[in-house]
């Protein structure tokens, strides 16, 4: 079992069985089925899809912790709401693992490994992002975009100075 937190600090629990599997799949009329990770949704596996779509992740991590939410009389839209930017790739990162715990625990190791490979390949993905962001010099572009904006904008008001000079008399 995982524990997500939301944005105040608090926790939730994520926990993958039997029961929480098929309350997922029953309550989204079939389309997240996480006993078969690579079922299409869409164009996409669902795997793919929960890897790279956050909203289709926190969507299928609100049907997991729907009974909790009911307890604290949480709505959907509030949970949502609770969700900040760094909640939802943490709950992505949790999903993930505790999706490979379970098949693990229900010896499908083959369905684990490839879960495995998919969340160290996100990992890897942010880490080669995270670098790459940071080693932008945000000053030097600002400056340079400022610069290219007040040239052009020159060139366009004083195009225009000299095509109304030449027309209106002096």
């Amino acid at each position: 079992m995982k524990t997500i937190v939301d944005k105040t600090g608090q926790g939730w629990e994520l926990s993958l069985t039997i029961g929480a599997v098929k309350r997922v799949r029953d309550r989204s009329g079939g389309r997240f089925d996480l006993l078969d990770p690579q079922r299409k949704v869409g164009d996409r596996d669902l795997f793919e899809l929960l890897d790279t779509d956050l909203a289709e992740c926190w969507e299928v991590v609100w049907l997991l912790v729907e009974p909790q939410a009911a307890k604290r009389d949480v709505t959907a839209e509030q949970f949502g709401e609770l969700m900040a930017a760094d909640c939802l790739v943490d709950m992505q990162a949790k999903l993930f693992a505790e999706w490979v715990d379970f098949f693990r625990q229900c010896q499908r190791s083959e369905l684990a490994a490839a879960l495995t490979v998919v969340a160290a390949a996100r990992a890897k993905l942010l880490q080669a992002a995270a670098k790459h962001v940071t080693a932008v010099n945000v000053d030097s572009v600002t400056a340079r975009m400022e610069r290219t904006i007040e040239a052009k904008l020159g060139e366009s008001f004083g195009n225009w100075q000299a095509s109304l000079d030449s027309i209106l008399p002096t």
